[in-house]
């Protein structure tokens, strides 16, 4: 697929502005590190597609203008009342995605963002693969953070296994002691005795790691921003628990090494994006580049969404194959993206851990995720 006329639905005004501006500035990044040829054979239109707008007449205006790939919308509801008005006659990749449960999908629909549910689900996959069995939860108590524990739950579940405990802590607080404390309390009365999968060995070892871990969990999933896991961690610690692997998110890291300030998430393992930690060989002069000609504050979250941009533009060459073959790959800044049958494109990330409060990648994971 490789369209000569490509729309850009984004937020360029409002609460997603900055989201909006960096999709964009990663785009059209990427749109001229192509090779002159097929800049050539291209045009690309830009509309604001913020709140307020009626992304209905957005989206027929691109249309009539002769768009023959539509990139876009960011917002999820956006992105519904495209697909139930029926509009979506156009190719159209979404910068997010529709709930997976409601059934309403269209042809013309490929969808592509930065799910936290995914990443997740990653982390259930990375935990049972490296050989642990009785895990405790301990999630903001949020809607987000409900969601990515659910995702985890029900990824953790397809196993066999049960989640010895769960325990939400308030994002905005200041105690961090309580719910530690409450987890492994409750993880040690469903869980009497912790006697881990002997069918994979962890293919790596960290300084904070001891012999034994507490009675009743032997592994713990944190998800949760930087501000909290750097109170959450010590606690285990206090808590006799130091020694018990920890996993997280990307959301764990704020994209800047930070020596001092990230020492407490010592031993946290997460799952990231090549654009943050910086793997794969093609686009680092790309990132050179958006770092030099953007505003690009490193330690910001938005700094991954340069990288969706990145990925919305170069990956759509690639989407005829990766929707007729479920074997294909395409390494992208964002993840090795594979698609499946909904149109959906999922991301495979890489994990690393954080040592003396810079992250470290870590090998593949000792077992593929049964």
């Amino acid at each position: 697929m490789q369209p000569e006329n490509i729309a850009l639905l984004l937020p360029l005004s409002g609460n997603l502005k900055p989201a909006g501006e960096a999709i964009r500035n990663g785009f059209i990044s990427a749109y001229y590190a192509r090779e002159q040829q097929d800049q050539d054979i291209q045009q690309i239109r830009i509309y604001d597609a913020s709140e307020g707008t009626d992304i209905r007449e957005v989206y027929r205006r691109a249309v009539a203008e002769g768009s023959d790939l539509v990139v876009g919308p960011l917002d999820k509801s956006d992105i519904t009342l495209l697909v139930d008005s029926g509009e979506l006659r156009t190719p159209t990749l979404a910068l997010n995605y529709m709930d997976t449960d409601n059934g309403r999908f269209s042809d013309n629909l490929f969808q592509l963002g930065l799910s936290p549910e995914d990443e997740a689900r990653q982390a259930a996959q990375r935990i049972w693969a490296d050989g642990h069995s009785q895990v405790g939860i301990v999630y903001p108590n949020t809607p987000w953070g409900e969601r990515v524990a659910n995702a985890f739950i029900a990824e953790w579940e397809k196993n066999g296994s049960r989640i010895v405990a769960t325990q939400s802590y308030d994002e905005s607080g200041q105690d961090f002691s309580t719910p530690i404390a409450r987890m492994l309390k409750t993880a040690e009365s469903n869980a009497p005795a912790v006697e881990a999968r002997k069918t994979a060995t962890p293919a790596y070892k960290d300084n904070d790691s001891a012999t034994k871990p507490p009675i009743g969990v032997d592994a713990i999933f944190i998800p949760g921003y930087p501000r909290q896991l750097r109170q959450l961690r010590p606690q285990l610690r206090f808590h006799d628990a130091g020694d018990v692997p920890v996993y997280a998110t990307s959301h764990a890291f704020t994209g800047k090494a930070n020596r001092m300030m990230d020492s407490d998430l010592n031993g946290i393992r997460f799952c990231d994006m090549p654009w943050i930690l910086d793997t794969g060989n093609g686009n680092r002069k790309l990132r050179r580049n958006i770092k030099k000609n953007f505003a690009v504050v490193p330690d910001s979250q938005i700094n991954r969404l340069y990288a969706l941009g990145v990925d919305a533009y170069n990956v759509i060459p690639a989407l005829a194959s990766l929707q007729s073959q479920s074997y294909e790959r395409y390494d992208g800044e964002t993840g090795t993206l594979m698609m499946d049958d909904s149109g959906r494109l999922h991301r495979q990330l890489s994990w690393a851990v954080f040592k003396r409060g810079v992250p470290h990648l870590l090998p593949p994971a000792a077992t593929t995720p049964e």
